[in-house]
């Protein structure tokens, strides 16, 4: 801004332009670091850059429009106006864009609403790690789980302690029944969160 004061809110991209195509680069691969994704070069950048199609009027623009104004319906608190919005390419019809009503969330969806799901098995034989892999993260597709009940805790993810990682860690190779709080045995409603995904879920446990 030191540079082009007079260009702030009104510069236009030019890949023949340093100091733009040396800030586009340093803010693409910010980007990237925050997802893995390999960094460019100055050099790799560039060429890309050149080669972009802007997406004006394409299907992607205008669905992205849509989505801007469903959600300052919501910041404007008037999430009774929000609508499901369909495009179609009918030749014979005179509207691009239809809309109609939402449908409330299911109570039994996983995405949308807090659904129950029953577990049978065997908790003195079924260890924590055993639930977590092929129950949690294979059939439920939990990514990063969250585990509460009563007094018994389990967590995974980014921000955890050296000793957090420790106890839980412990907790693994344990039966269910044998956890701490009074483990998880029959009749138990374990609570299972993952905030990557927004995704919540009660899992009711029945020994057998």
């Amino acid at each position: 801004h030191e540079q082009r004061a007079d260009q702030l809110g009104q510069a236009v991209f030019d890949k023949d332009d340093d100091l733009a195509v040396d800030f586009v680069t340093a803010a693409s691969n910010l980007r990237a670091a925050c997802y893995a994704i390999p960094t460019q070069t100055l050099f790799d950048a560039k060429g890309m850059a050149g080669n972009i199609i802007h997406a004006i009027a394409t299907t992607n623009a205008i669905v992205s429009g849509l989505i801007v104004g469903e959600a300052l319906k919501l910041l404007a608190g008037a999430g009774s106006r929000c609508s499901n919005t369909f495009l179609t390419e009918a030749l014979n019809s005179r509207r691009l864009i239809n809309a109609s009503k939402p449908e409330h969330p299911k109570q039994g969806c996983m995405a949308c609403g807090k659904a129950v799901v029953t577990l049978r098995a065997n908790t003195h034989t079924m260890t924590l790690a055993t639930l977590i892999r092929d129950v949690l993260k294979t059939r439920l597709a939990v990514n990063v789980p969250m585990l509460q009940t009563g007094d018994f805790m389990y967590e995974e993810g980014e921000g955890l302690e050296d000793d957090e990682l420790a106890v839980y860690g412990r907790m693994l190779p344990q039966p269910l029944a044998s956890l701490p709080g009074g483990g998880l045995v029959s009749g138990t409603i374990l609570s299972v969160l993952d905030e990557t995904q927004a995704f919540s879920v009660n899992l009711v446990i029945e020994h057998q």
